[in-house]
């Protein structure tokens, strides 16, 4: 799912299974398209409830970022502000979610 907050771009990734099985070490892979093609670094925290497990660089390169995050955690961009700022624009404009094969 995606959070909209202003300046930010906030991913959570929440897996419900019907077989009881364990999720807890499993990574699920997000591919981030950005246009304008973007290539630097973002600053991004990942959190599992209100605890920051780690503080990563996102990479954009020729556009595109992944990201992969286990069940209950969210990575939030923070840089995306300073950037919506300059091309004076929404982060939607910026950046979208586009599952595998779409």
């Amino acid at each position: 799912s995606l959070i909209s907050k202003p300046g930010s771009l906030s991913i959570t990734k929440t897996v419900v299974r019907t077989d009881n099985g364990d999720i807890t070490d499993q990574g699920f892979t997000f591919n981030l398209t950005s246009d304008p093609v973007l290539n630097d670094e973002y600053n991004a925290e990942v959190k599992k409830g209100d605890a920051v497990i780690s503080t990563p660089k996102v990479t954009f390169t020729d556009g595109v970022a992944n990201i992969t995050l286990k069940h209950g955690e969210t990575i939030t961009l923070k840089t995306l502000d300073t950037l919506c700022f300059i091309l004076d624009c929404p982060v939607s404009d910026v950046i979208e979610y586009r599952r595998d094969g779409e």
